[in-house]
């Protein structure tokens, strides 16, 4: 007998055909056994409706599978999730992202004091979010009565009262200011609390026109982010260049305290 190829014309079953790496041989529509060319990467052999051919499956062509991917119950903080710490949920707790960084439970306060969340570490500086206690430390500094006058316009201040806090490395200063201003005319009055250290105003200028005599309250508030001694000014002056009319304050009172960052 000759040698000859599996699909050649020496079968009178077979399609003649060459043979290349990955074909595969069926039984054609002919029928013949005829060269089936390999599919492409991640395919399978499906068959259709008469002959198999390579393709991909589409999930509703599976049986026995649920119609959908629901997951099994599972925890928040489980190892189900790549980026968590595992831990049980007790009462109180947040999440914060740890320094992994991975989300992680931090146990709620359980003591009779109160705290405050803080993300800056004893050195004073941006950290992992911590329980501290509050802080409310401060004090009073009430002008002496009496009215203060200047006519002074608006390209300078004249001080008023002041205090000099000295906040601790990790907190902020808050300033409360509150008074009355007045005018013997038309002329505006504006007052500022300004911190000596940062040498800024810490509020915008609070601005008040008054019909003469008329006497407006005001309140401010200010922050002040700078760390050791200083010292905070109310100050004022007229609004107005024009003019000479007098501006006044009075009944002047400067609160402060400090809170962790």
């Amino acid at each position: 007998m000759i040698a000859h190829a599996l699909l050649s014309a020496q079968h009178s079953d077979a399609l003649a055909a060459a043979v290349v790496a990955g074909d595969i041989i069926i039984g054609n529509a002919t029928p013949k056994w005829s060269r089936l060319a390999k599919g492409t990467l991640n395919q399978i052999l499906k068959m259709g409706a008469a002959l198999p051919a390579w393709g991909t499956v589409d999930y509703g062509e599976l049986s026995g599978v649920p119609s959908t991917f629901a997951p099994t119950a599972h925890n928040v903080l489980s190892a189900i999730h790549t980026d968590t710490l595992a831990a049980t949920v007790a009462k109180g707790d947040i999440l914060v992202g740890n320094a992994t960084p991975k989300w992680a439970r931090l146990a709620g306060d359980v003591s009779d004091v109160t705290v405050v969340l803080t993300a800056v570490s004893s050195a004073g500086v941006a950290g992992v979010p911590n329980w501290v206690t509050f802080s409310l430390i401060g004090a009073d500094d009430v002008a002496p009565s009496g009215d203060y006058n200047t006519t002074t316009t608006n390209a300078s201040f004249a001080d008023t009262i002041s205090v000099s806090p000295n906040t601790p490395v990790g907190y902020r200063t808050y300033i409360f200011a509150k008074g009355t201003m007045w005018n013997s005319g038309t002329v505006g009055v504006n007052v500022r609390i300004y911190d000596s250290t940062n040498s800024a105003s810490l509020d915008a200028v609070y601005i008040a026109t008054a019909d003469a005599n008329e006497r407006t309250a005001f309140s401010m508030f200010g922050i002040s982010t700078v760390s050791g001694a200083k010292t905070i000014k109310l100050q004022f002056n007229r609004d107005s260049a024009t003019g000479s009319t007098t501006a006044y304050v009075s009944q002047l009172k400067l609160n402060y305290f400090y809170l962790p960052v």
